[in-house]
């Protein structure tokens, strides 16, 4: 009985060895740098600062508390591309930061950040390799070498495609841990189509998803689902470039397109000649788009309509209005095909052929 209760007792000292504490404190060394300041920033959902440090001979010690697992930024004060993740809860860490080598960068002092870390540290190699072929294409963008920039672009490509499968195989029998929520939170705008984001969700464990992250995630989710095919779009109302008033509503056709954009937006401007031939193609056979552009300056909003030729309905949601309505995250160029009652039919679609063929399907 006397051995299996100091077994007991080491097993649970074994939970708790990474010294989850009350607060947090992050004892650092920095290398290339005796003095200055160091200053930590949680990202959850805006940037706010945690706290700060003085660097004193290389070295620091950051206090504080955070009430939930947070994501955060440790970096030093006036150096560019000089941070660390971290996967921030109220628990003792170990940082080490180089100046002159930030991919050497390490956290360590938990489950979850030291998962994080190692996971972060996969590819840095292969890193510096894809800086190189960037510098390389700059220089072929400057000599306008079209055929150069595209073999290295298939490059860059091919190493980040190399990275991606052995992060996924490193992750692979991790996805019960809070780190693979944290990852997953961290992608969550990127997904355009619920059912893919809740594809990944699923794949989660049970401990996992009572993670703060995995809850977001759910939250993500809740909200996507309030737009899938087969809801009715909410109406509203914007300013037309001629000051008038038009609801979403007033804009008629057998299938009509949303599209969210911006004149600041290059993949959006990039998309315009796509939207155009589409409309040419189709609008006669019953399509209609409404423009709805996140600008806030009016003039540059016109211009761009003037520019790329743009003769469809065009509205400016300045208030971001029709953004919050819709819950958009996951960033612009944005697409909607609702049909002639509203009733929302598909939405992320990217690209003039896949968006093309969506529309001949609807039309035909």
């Amino acid at each position: 009985m006397k051995k299996l209760f100091i077994i007991y007792f080491i097993c649970l000292g074994c939970l708790f060895s990474y010294g989850q504490t009350d607060q947090f404190s992050i004892e650092g060394t920095v290398e290339g740098k005796q003095d200055g300041k160091v200053f930590l920033v949680g990202y959850n959902e805006s940037p706010d600062t945690l706290g700060w440090a003085n660097i004193q001979d290389g070295k620091f010690v950051l206090k504080g508390k955070v009430n939930e697992s947070t994501e955060a930024l440790l970096y030093i004060f006036n150096e560019e591309r000089v941070y660390s993740v971290i996967l921030l809860e109220n628990a003792n860490y170990k940082a080490y930061i180089n100046v002159k080598d930030p991919t050497a960068n390490q956290v360590t002092g938990t489950p979850s950040q030291d998962i994080l870390s190692a996971y972060n540290a996969i590819g840095k190699e292969e890193g510096k390799e894809i800086d190189k072929i960037r510098n390389q294409y700059m220089v072929a963008r400057q000599q306008n070498d079209k055929a150069l920039m595209a073999k290295l672009f298939d490059q860059i490509g091919v190493i980040n495609n190399k990275i991606f499968t052995q992060r996924e195989q490193f992750m692979a029998s991790k996805m019960d841990t809070e780190t693979a929520a944290f990852l997953l939170f961290k992608k969550r705008y990127n997904y355009s189509i619920m059912d893919k984001l809740q594809k990944e969700y699923n794949r989660l464990g049970k401990t996992a998803k009572t993670s703060v992250f995995a809850q977001k995630v759910a939250t993500r989710i809740q909200e996507m689902s309030e737009f899938v095919a087969g809801r009715v779009a909410p109406d509203f109302t914007l300013s037309t470039p001629t000051g008038d008033s038009l609801s979403m509503y007033a804009v008629k056709g057998k299938i009509k397109l949303l599209d969210f954009w911006a004149s600041w937006c290059a993949p959006c401007r990039a998309e315009n000649p796509h939207m155009i031939k589409l409309y040419e193609k189709y609008h006669n056979k019953g399509l209609v788009i409404l423009g709805i552009s996140l600008d806030h300056q009016p003039d540059a909003w016109k211009k761009a309509i003037a520019d790329d030729k743009l003769t469809w309905n065009q509205v400016m949601d300045t208030k971001n209005i029709a953004h919050e309505l819709y819950k958009l995250r996951n960033g612009i160029p944005y697409v909607i095909i609702l049909d002639e009652n509203n009733v929302i039919l598909a939405s992320g679609l990217r690209g003039g052929d896949e968006l093309e063929k969506k529309i001949a399907e609807l039309l035909q």
